[in-house]
């Protein structure tokens, strides 16, 4: 959860790519698929505390031009190609330093490390239908959850 009360999120960017040898395992998709990407930069009181990227195997009917994904959900994204309630999510965190790129599109000095969460978006049958990464600045995110006993 990234801290502050008021939160904004800017679109960068949505492209789309032939899948890196990362996507090709992380979506289960071929070489010749082609993969949507979309990157916000988020913030928080005005200040810069996360930069997002998803990817999404693209598909007929999927919104890219940047005026409608700006206006839309991820979850409106992949409605169109199952119930929201089929929808399972794996996520991982971890702190890592950040990339030359991630460290430039965040601001940050080389040394100062990012929490990063995967998100790993899965239909019914756990075939994936959305990869995603969010890196924030270790100072301006903080983990919480609920545990259900029983699931």
């Amino acid at each position: 959860m990234l801290t502050g009360s008021n939160k904004e999120s800017q679109l960068m960017e949505v492209e789309i790519i032939r899948p890196t040898a990362e996507l090709i395992y992380q979506l289960r998709v071929s070489p010749d698929k082609r993969i949507v990407v979309i990157r916000h930069l988020i913030y928080s009181d005005g200040e810069l505390v996360a930069y997002d990227t998803k990817y999404i195997p693209y598909f007929t009917g999927i919104p890219i031009v940047e005026k409608e994904i700006n206006y839309i959900t991820f979850p409106e994204i992949i409605a169109s190609r199952t119930s929201i309630f089929d929808v399972h999510r794996n996520i991982s965190i971890s702190m890592e330093m950040p990339t030359v790129e991630i460290a430039k599109r965040l601001q940050l000095q080389a040394d100062d490390p990012v929490i990063v969460v995967k998100q790993h978006i899965l239909d019914q049958d756990r075939s994936p239908i959305g990869f995603g990464q969010l890196y924030c600045r270790y100072n301006k995110c903080r983990i919480e959850g609920v545990s259900v006993i029983g699931e």
